[in-house]
């Protein structure tokens, strides 16, 4: 599960931006907390590697913002316990952020051929999941968020 939050609100919420955003919250700096908890069940994307030999690990980025990696753990089913704090600005864009696209977790393998080598110009281009790594993602909706400085998302998030 992942726990994202502001933390208990009041006010209800106003449109500004073309989100629904909570009085006092727009243009406001505020800190998000990402609590990534555990994992669970990962299989291999290539066929011949056995899931005892998975290097999970989780990345995410908001739009805008320093991209964040978890600790590398190991086995199909492993728990992070993974806490980080961004400070962000509860803008037009962080608000089309929340609303449309919502927060990405993306699942690597570090024991991929090609997770650790370099991919560059029309390779990236080319480059397939297998070769970079995943083992999965997760899209966690966000947009309640924007309804109270102290909303929180949290959840199982397949």
């Amino acid at each position: 599960g992942h726990t994202l939050g502001q933390g208990p609100s009041a006010a209800p919420p106003r449109r500004a931006h073309g989100a629904m955003v909570a009085p006092g919250l727009a243009g406001a700096a505020k800190t998000l907390v990402v609590h990534i908890v555990a994992i669970d069940g990962l299989v291999p994307v290539l066929p011949e590697a056995q899931a005892v030999h998975l290097q999970p690990y989780v990345s995410y980025q908001i739009r805008g913002y320093r991209e964040h990696f978890t600790r590398t753990m190991a086995g199909p089913s492993c728990r992070f316990d993974d806490t980080s704090r961004v400070r962000v600005r509860v803008d037009s864009e962080f608000s089309r952020w929340a609303e449309t696209e919502g927060f990405q977790l993306l699942v690597f393998d570090a024991s991929a051929p090609a997770a650790s080598a370099t991919i560059a110009g029309a390779a990236a281009a080319a480059a397939t999941e297998e070769l970079l790594g995943v083992l999965g993602e997760a899209r966690v909706p966000v947009a309640q968020m924007l309804s109270s400085p102290y909303a929180q998302v949290q959840g199982t998030f397949p």
